[in-house]
């Protein structure tokens, strides 16, 4: 993390005889919450056969935001956020954590 943004990067690779395309999906939740992660960021990248290509998603910290009932406003709250890269919402993906200062 550095300043407004999280930089997420990911390696991908055609294992396959034929050219092919991925989307790689980050998604965020607060760990200290009990709400469901969210979708925070995406990128498509096309693969010749063979071919590993790195892909980097800037996340925005504000696409960390909660909203606040009573504040009427969407906040991003500090603490710890899990953030998983994945194909897809059911796929366990990839884990880390990183910490938003108060």
């Amino acid at each position: 993390m550095s300043g407004d943004s999280i930089r997420v990067t990911a390696t991908l690779c055609n294992e396959g005889a034929r050219p092919g395309s991925d989307v790689v999906q980050v998604y965020s939740r607060r760990l200290e919450a009990d709400l469901p992660a969210r979708l925070v960021g995406f990128a498509r990248r096309d693969l010749a056969p063979g071919e590993s290509a790195e892909v980097v998603i800037e996340v925005p910290v504000g696409r960390l935001a909660e909203r606040d009932v009573d504040a009427h406003a969407m906040l991003v709250r500090p603490g710890s956020y899990g953030l998983r890269v994945a194909r897809c919402a059911t796929d366990p993906g990839i884990v880390c954590t990183v910490v938003v200062p108060g």
